[in-house]
């Protein structure tokens, strides 16, 4: 039996010592506490940023100074000095520059330890000193079941289809109708946290012209990805082609999927990926309602655990974590990973070009999840000084950096190489059982992985989350609706 390894255990050492984006602010800031706040640069990567040009056409009102507090420690700050040697430090500076000299705006930022404690009390006073905030899904999640954030919705002037808004993950994070924070451009860190896939392109190489077009119709695996066509069975079909090629027995799901490398925490993406889901919601009243594990939702599982080499359809053995010393630590032509993740083997000159996440039938959309983990988002306090000035100067701040994506983009794709990586831009999202962790799904996938779980047994404690996520997000819901 093949043991799943991933490259995530020699990537997170990479990150660690400075491959992963930070920027650093240069802003006067006050902090609770002494708490080491680690930084991480991808100034190695030698790309000129694009220039924004166009200026939206967006009313501010009373354009004075702008107080944002962030919350310490996410992976992205706000504000950064013009000094930045890292790309994305000089686009952010640049961006700021830009609406200082078009609107009047001058920015100033609080940096909090406990930023759920301070906004908790600031809402209790009803006297918040800043305009805006930037936190983790995390601390949002309890400052949602608190009625601290504003509703979004709810301000005129806010449309998340708006330049510089991810719309698709604002929605799959609203509830009952409700927005409580923006995902963008504006915030690095939530495009740096999408899974994708990475496609060892010195490996595809030795598949060869005819091996190549045996399995996808005489398209190669990047254009087949870009038109919509990179699902479940053409990776594994790659995966079978190429182990095959290197003498390993294909005759089981462990040898088929032997050329994929995925960590049992990369199940819940790969199941989402796929159109997976746990709870749905009803068009029109957006009360959600339990699913039943069977059909599409059972093949999807299927599909899933033979990425990982086993068939949950048959007995199953006990999974283990392949260590590094595996002796195809190298032979992975496919991994699951995220952009910074991606950026961190580019800087290192590994030969990875970025694939969107497989989806389960060609008409189906590409869903690629953000890991809320590592994600930051912007948000307004509800008893915001001026809720509808806050929201002007957001539109703005979201329209204007339109420069971020483009330099990731740059530094994914560097010139003469070419992935999938405006298809990916397209297709982030979310859900909102990850930000406020109802029934626990993230442990289930990872179990269902490590255990090798069979589809009947997961097929019950599938339906067990599905009822406490449903029951939990009514329970919200009603709550932030005052029922």
């Amino acid at each position: 039996m093949r043991k799943a390894w991933s490259l995530k255990k020699i990537i997170s050492i990479m990150l660690a010592v400075g491959a992963f984006v930070c920027i650093s602010s240069c802003s006067s800031k006050t902090t609770s506490g002494d708490v080491d706040e680690s930084e991480f640069s991808i100034a190695t990567i030698d790309v000129i940023p694009s220039k924004d040009t166009d200026i939206p056409d967006i009313e501010v009102v009373e354009p004075t100074n702008f107080v944002i507090l962030r919350e310490y420690g996410v992976e992205d700050a706000f504000l950064s000095g013009g000094e930045s040697q890292d790309m994305l430090g000089r686009a952010i500076f640049e961006r700021n520059s830009n609406i200082s000299k078009e609107y009047g705006i001058t920015f100033s930022e609080v940096v909090e330890n406990d930023i759920v404690e301070r906004v908790r009390a600031d809402y209790l006073s009803g006297k918040p000193e800043y305009d805006m905030l930037i936190l983790s899904a995390r601390s949002a999640a309890v400052l949602i079941t608190e009625g601290c954030l504003a509703d979004l919705e709810s301000i005129a002037g806010f449309d998340a289809a708006k330049p510089g808004y991810y719309e698709d993950v604002i929605s799959s994070l609203s509830i009952g109708g409700k927005s409580y924070l923006a995902a963008g451009d504006a915030t690095p860190s939530l495009l740096l946290s999408a899974d994708t896939v990475l496609l060892n392109t010195d490996l595809l190489a030795k598949l060869g012209e005819a091996t190549e077009m045996l399995y996808t119709n005489g398209k190669g695996v990047i254009p087949l990805a870009k038109e919509g066509g990179f699902t479940y069975d053409v990776m594994m079909s790659f995966s079978k082609a190429f182990s095959s090629l290197n003498g390993v027995d294909t005759a089981t799901p462990s040898g088929e999927s032997a050329a994929i490398r995925a960590d049992s925490d990369d199940a819940l993406a790969l199941y989402l990926s796929g159109g997976g889901v746990f709870y749905q919601k009803d068009g029109l009243t957006d009360i959600p309602f339990e699913v039943e594990f069977d059909g599409e939702i059972e093949d999807i599982y299927y599909s899933v655990m033979k990425i990982f080499g086993f068939d949950p359809r048959t007995d199953a053995v006990e999974f283990e974590e392949e260590n590094e010393s595996d002796s195809l630590a190298g032979f992975s032509l496919f991994s699951v990973a995220s952009i910074a993740e991606l950026l961190a083997l580019r800087n290192e000159g590994s030969p990875f070009l970025p694939l969107p996440m497989p989806k389960m039938s060609l008409e189906g959309n590409y869903i690629c999840n953000v890991d809320l983990s590592r994600a930051a988002f912007t948000a307004i306090p509800a008893k915001a000084p001026d809720r509808e000035r806050s929201l002007a100067v957001m539109n703005v701040i979201y329209a204007m950096s339109g420069s971020i994506p483009k330099i990731i983009a740059e530094s994914c794709e560097p010139q003469g190489e070419e992935g999938a990586f405006d298809v990916i831009y397209q297709s982030l999202s979310s859900d909102i059982l990850l930000l406020m962790g109802y029934g626990d799904i993230e442990s289930l996938m990872t179990s269902a992985v490590k255990e090798q779980m069979k589809s009947n047994i997961f097929g019950d404690r599938f339906a067990e989350r599905s009822t406490v996520a449903v029951k939990a997000l009514s329970i919200l819901s009603d709550k932030l609706n005052g029922k």
